[in-house]
């Protein structure tokens, strides 16, 4: 919150995406609170997450959701079940441009996944460049 402060970066409409490490309903709250939405992978042990979420059993391609106060949670199930924090998105599946090579199905993930995996992959890609680089005196 420090941070998007001293960046001049609240009640301007951004976007944030930040990993799990980052993520609380509290945090998430108090951002949206501030004019700025926020998307995340999360932990479905967190202070302040749904218990019941943590109890789902998802079979492949099944979701579940829960709302309050301008925020989701949800939890979808890929090849692992995957848990998305987010004050701008809801439940809503999306085609991935793929197809099952099996059941030859278009493959659908919900809108949070493929927004959070966009967003984040440069994220990813910066620091895979920046790593290469040691700090020069």
């Amino acid at each position: 919150m420090e941070m998007m402060q001293k960046c001049d970066l609240l009640n301007k409409g951004y976007s944030s995406y930040v990993d799990n490490w980052h993520s609380s309903p509290d945090l998430f709250h108090r951002l949206f609170s501030a004019g700025t939405n926020v998307s995340s992978t999360v932990c479905t042990n967190r202070k302040h997450m749904p218990k019941e979420l943590a109890k789902e059993k998802l079979k492949v391609g099944e979701a579940v959701a829960y709302s309050s106060s301008n925020i989701t949670v949800m939890k979808w199930k890929d090849k692992r079940e995957v848990s998305m924090l987010s004050t701008k998105h809801t439940l809503d599946f999306a085609e991935t441009g793929k197809v099952h090579r099996i059941k030859q199905t278009k493959i659908m993930k919900p809108t949070a996944v493929i927004d959070y995996d966009m967003k984040m992959r440069g994220v990813d890609v910066g620091d895979q460049i920046l790593s290469k680089f040691h700090e020069m005196r």
